[in-house]
């Protein structure tokens, strides 16, 4: 479109204005003319289309069609005469438009190869030179369109984790997933019906996902000989990772502790989930304590299959009697989109290990477990959920669940320790002292992690802070002021204070990558690699392993070669654990920071939308094949090549953004007032109906660097 000036009179005077007017031009071009450069004028000479077309081995063309404005601004009052608005390129072909083919074009970087082969039928039919290229589709998925885009959309549909169904069915029935039908506790560990039981289920779901890949192996067979290579690698890693799950579940079956070990951590991931759901009223009252005998809970209470999968996966890896040297060395990557469940993964792994070293030494102390993470913010919310895995562990320990007496009496308790910088927590008992006077004096801010009791949720702070003790012989400690709570008798096993946590190591400690720098300056975090049992950890666990790259990257693999080394020297080296939300390049990334080869889980299959754990969900109303719908992500890009710098196109884009509640949906909406008097707005009643998937919320969430 283009702008001419007008004269407007308005209340007797005259006033110029620009009025838009439409530009159309269809023009029909054959392919053989475009070689070299075709140029065909618009527009009285000053606009220009030029054409240009290339033919491949396949004989398919490729096309480059682009606009040229000639058009001389002479002074400042005919710019807008001279500009073109909105322009558009749109192209249809009479037989259709074919794939650009991008793998063909790349090197032999293996993440590449493997994108090529898993979006091989994710299909682009264009590119744009200053804007973006877009496409229209027929109902037989031919490309019948290509055009320009100066503000392209695209919904991406999320990874979800699959649930059960079809797939986990076999000639004995599904595979129970349930915490407590892989635990059975009641039944008496000693129980070989039920160890018998656990084998069959875990052996079923080894079968499924046998059947799952000997599929897809048929599938690549066919596949154009560019991908066989990636199809192949793909395959092997799937049946590397069987392997390594037959591997976990034969020594399940010789190992009468590791049995123990996997049924007790079933048990204390029932628990923990269980209480993770525990809710106070406003007053404070506990509305509802879910039951662990209650049959409901029992069968809804579970893994997700990528959670029991991993789990058995990683049983011959840990470093104790019977375990596979060259599976501890491997660094296993959970790979799993944010809330896919890749925190009760790993935690089920870290149960394992904390009960196998407490069956073999009953007055175990020391460091078991060490979880790291690079945000501090990340660092005290999964804080919280690892102490209720350390409580529900200290629970059954305390009430005999282990069956063993020696472990029962003992005086060593499962505790669990926050490890991170003076900003968070204080370093010194003379600091939490000083800090918790400052508290009931009503001044200062809560630097004590735990707000609330994780196993009852009563507050901490009721009461002028009454869930925090301070005494001169036992130091710091948390206290639950609920008499109910199976913890009030006693402390918390919970522990934040370094002093502390150097004189008693915690059985799970959980800090922050950079905090073992001072490993070089005091002695005291050497008692977390085993300095003084002999015994150093048997699992390291590392969270958003992607954020540990560049300069931080570097420093933090410097240090983990000093880490793994003192280990060494006291006991052995650690499994290793990771989770990340990418892989990209995860390979050279793990290699430089560990010195050790990287296996993803789970692996990826022929297609990005299938890798048997994880399927990509459905759209919104429109449900197939048993998977689940859900809501994705759209992405909108925004072209301001004419704007001074990223800042200022990032102004005006929050400014449209921000007022689009007020211009959309405040006039739809009424105001009520609450129970606590704070404004609730919903729709009206007749706009209801139409308002489908309009959301009132007004709050624009912006993403900088500082996290």
């Amino acid at each position: 479109a283009k702008y001419g000036p007008q004269k407007i009179l308005k209340e007797e005077r005259e006033y110029q204005n620009y009025k838009r007017q439409e530009v159309i031009s269809e023009i029909e071009i054959q392919l053989d003319e475009l070689t070299p450069v075709k140029t065909i004028t618009l527009d009285k000479e000053m606009v220009e289309l030029r054409c240009l077309a290339k033919k491949d081995i396949n004989g398919s063309f490729q096309v480059t069609i682009w606009l040229v404005n000639n058009k001389e601004v002479k002074s400042n009052s005919d710019i807008y005469e001279t500009c073109l608005f909105q322009p558009q390129l749109s192209i249809e072909a009479e037989d259709g438009f074919v794939s650009i083919e991008n793998h063909k074009s790349f090197g032999g970087d293996e993440d590449t190869q493997s994108n090529a082969l898993l979006y091989r039928r994710k299909a682009s039919f264009s590119k744009g030179h200053g804007c973006s290229g877009n496409w229209v589709l027929g109902e037989s998925g031919k490309c019948l369109r290509v055009l320009s885009d100066f503000f392209p959309v695209y919904d991406i549909l999320p990874i979800l984790p699959v649930e059960e169904g079809d797939r986990f069915s076999g000639p004995e029935g599904e595979v129970d997933f349930s915490f407590y039908g892989n635990s059975q506790l009641d039944k008496g560990l000693n129980s070989s019906e039920v160890n018998k039981a656990i084998l069959i289920n875990l052996r079923q779901l080894l079968n499924s996902y046998d059947r799952w890949i000997q599929l897809i192996g048929e599938e690549a067979v066919s596949l154009d000989k560019v991908y066989l290579k990636s199809a192949n690698r793909h395959l092997e890693n799937c049946n590397t990772a069987l392997q390594r799950m037959k591997d976990g579940v034969n020594l399940l079956e010789t190992n009468e502790f590791l049995m123990r070990s996997f049924r007790l951590a079933n048990h204390a991931m029932y628990l923990q989930q269980l209480r993770s759901r525990v809710q106070r009223d406003s007053d404070g009252n506990i509305q509802e304590i879910p039951l662990a005998s209650d049959d409901k809970n029992r069968k809804e209470r579970k893994w997700r299959p990528f959670q029991l999968a991993f789990l058995v996966m990683n049983l011959s890896g840990l470093p104790f009697e019977d375990f596979d040297k060259n599976q501890r060395d491997i660094v296993d990557l959970i790979w799993f989109p944010t809330g896919g469940g890749k925190t009760e993964a790993y935690l089920g792994v870290a149960a394992i290990a904390i009960c196998y070293s407490r069956l073999l030494n009953p007055d175990k102390s020391g460091t078991e477990v060490i979880m790291r993470y690079t945000l501090r913010l990340l660092t005290s919310q999964q804080f919280q959920r690892a102490t209720l895995l350390i409580l529900a562990l200290e629970l059954m320990r305390e009430s005999g669940e282990f069956e063993d007496e020696n472990i029962t009496k003992s005086s060593s308790r499962f505790s669990a320790g926050l490890w991170v910088g003076g900003d968070l927590t204080p370093n010194k008992n003379e600091k939490a002292k000083s800090e918790l006077e400052q508290l009931r004096k009503g001044q200062g801010r809560n630097c004590f992690a735990i707000l609330s009791c994780p196993w009852c949720k009563h507050s901490f702070e009721k009461n002028t802070y009454s869930g925090y003790r301070y005494s001169r012989t036992a130091g710091f400690q948390f206290r639950c002021p609920e008499e109910r709570c199976e913890f009030h008798s006693h402390p918390l096993p919970i522990l934040i204070i370094d002093e502390q946590l150097y004189q008693a190591p915690p059985t799970l400690l959980l800090s922050t990558v950079d905090k073992f720098a001072l490993i070089s300056w005091i002695d005291g975090p050497s008692a977390f690699l085993g300095r003084d049992t002999g015994k150093p950890p048997s699992l390291v666990i590392q969270d958003e392993l992607h954020l540990i790259s560049g300069p931080l990257g570097s420093v933090v693999g410097h240090y983990e070669d000093l880490i793994f080394d003192i280990m060494s020297r006291y006991g052995h080296s650690p499994k290793i654990v990771a989770s990340t939300a990418t892989i990209r390049r995860a390979k050279e990334q793990v290699d430089a920071l560990y010195n050790r080869n990287v296996s993803t889980f789970p692996p990826q299959g022929l297609d990005y939308d299938d890798s048997f754990f994880a399927v990509e969900a459905n759209s919104i109303g429109k449900k197939k094949n048993n998977i689940p719908e859900a809501p994705g992500r759209r992405y909108v890009g925004v072209f301001s090549s004419a704007l001074k710098s990223n800042i200022t196109a990032q102004v005006r884009l929050v400014s449209a953004v921000t007022q689009l509640t007020n211009l959309f949906a405040t006039p739809l909406l009424t105001q009520e007032e609450t129970i606590e008097g704070a404004p609730n707005f919903k729709f009206h009643p007749e706009t209801n109906s139409k308002c489908t998937g309009l959301d009132p919320y007004g709050t624009l969430v912006w993403y900088f660097n500082s996290l």
